[in-house]
């Protein structure tokens, strides 16, 4: 009966052992981890999806079969990396926007908004109140830091 009991508890320790790669190995592949073998941070969103799509189906798969720690573990474990997953595919999509956005004012004939308000005619009231002059020079500085950006930090601007 003791072999049974430490043969079960091994198996205890394994399926914790197996959940727990899986985490490790996404939560590196969603940047939230230092890669130990390239000593970086870096990001593969899909490398991530596919450990955290796998840990899915070994929840689906072991319904049923796992004491109440092993799925508490495995359940808080998946809510972890879906809850990271979902910050990170929001912190992509909005860096796309930012580039669309920044390559929009980068275009020729594309100034994008800092264009339009440079371009822009003051109304008779920002006129008075002084804020069409305002306006015109934060625009104008923006797009000296867009040029300075192109032409990188060894070209002169």
């Amino acid at each position: 009966m003791e072999d049974r009991t430490n043969e079960g508890m091994e198996r205890d320790v394994l399926f914790i052992h197996l959940v727990t790669m899986f985490h490790v190995a996404a939560m590196q592949q969603l940047g939230k981890v230092m890669n130990p073998v390239t000593q970086k941070i870096e990001r593969d969103l899909d490398q991530a999806k596919f450990a955290i799509d796998t840990l899915d189906m070994v929840k689906e798969k072991t319904k049923g079969n796992l004491s109440k720690e092993e799925e508490d573990f495995l359940n808080k474990t998946l809510f972890e990396l879906h809850m990271n997953y979902l910050d990170e595919i929001s912190r992509a999509e909005k860096g796309e926007k930012e580039a669309e956005k920044e390559e929009e004012a980068s275009q020729p004939g594309g100034e994008g908004e800092a264009g339009m308000e440079a371009r822009r005619e003051p109304s008779p009231e920002e006129k008075g109140k002084g804020k069409g002059k305002a306006a015109r020079s934060r625009a104008k500085g923006k797009k000296r830091a867009a040029k300075k950006k192109e032409a990188g930090p060894d070209k002169p601007s």
